[in-house]
């Protein structure tokens, strides 16, 4: 047999002497607890601290995975505080509507309230009127195009986060703030036939992702659309 040869079998073997070691300590997870001798003789290379044991390697691993643990710790914490700052939010914005005396009231304290309270960019009512009851930027015809627009895109009746709106649609929303506006959250109500939208805007782009949870809009809407049922002309 010539050397090359010779070599390359035996660099064959040695990979499947290796892959057949690995396979049979991933089927024996124990081993080394019933031959905790052979922990001392091994070594594994440490880019830091030239050579480490078995046992030191396995420590930085699970110190690595305590850590990672720590973050998701933390984050679900810092979500569930801010769910609950939401849920007061949503709470003292239900009292003030609540006290709304009229559509005015209804209509100002919606939009001023969600914007100061969840710290917006824009927050925006479009209520669909008959063609003699419009008139104010909240009353708008339902037969306007760009209503016709937005219904078309609230058909199914569902909280629409993240859509880039086009350019007269955003003006006709947020007007000078348009530019401002970098995520939306297009929040139907009034059932079917829908009555109006409420539109949310901010600034950042990650603020109304199109994966995020819809339930608390959902229910925001309701709160707003019942609000407005009140007093809707």
């Amino acid at each position: 047999m010539k050397e090359n040869d010779q070599t390359a079998s035996q660099s064959e073997m040695s990979v499947a002497s290796e892959q057949a070691t690995h396979d049979y300590l991933a089927e024996h997870p124990r081993f080394f607890q019933r031959h905790p001798e052979l922990l001392d003789r091994l070594r594994i290379p440490h880019t830091e601290r030239g050579a480490v044991s078995l046992i030191e390697k396995q420590v930085d691993v699970l110190r690595s995975r305590n850590r990672s643990l720590e973050r998701q710790l933390k984050s679900l914490i810092q979500t569930a505080r801010d769910n609950e700052k939401a849920s007061e939010r949503l709470h003292q914005m239900t009292l003030r509507l609540t006290d709304a005396a009229s559509l005015d009231d209804v209509l100002a304290t919606a939009q001023d309230g969600l914007r100061e309270a969840f710290r917006l960019e824009a927050s925006v009512i479009r209520l669909m009127v008959t063609e003699d009851q419009a008139g104010t930027p909240e009353l708008v015809s339902a037969s306007d195009p760009i209503m016709q627009k937005l219904s078309e895109r609230l058909r199914g009746g569902r909280v629409r986060c993240g859509d880039s709106l086009e350019e007269p649609v955003a003006k006709f929303l947020f007007g000078e703030r348009s530019a401002e506006v970098r995520s939306t959250a297009l929040i139907p109500f009034g059932g079917k036939p829908l009555r109006g939208v409420l539109v949310l805007g901010s600034d950042d782009a990650a603020r109304f992702r199109p994966e995020i949870g819809t339930v608390y809009l959902s229910r925001l809407g309701e709160l707003v659309g019942a609000a407005l049922e009140r007093f809707s002309p």
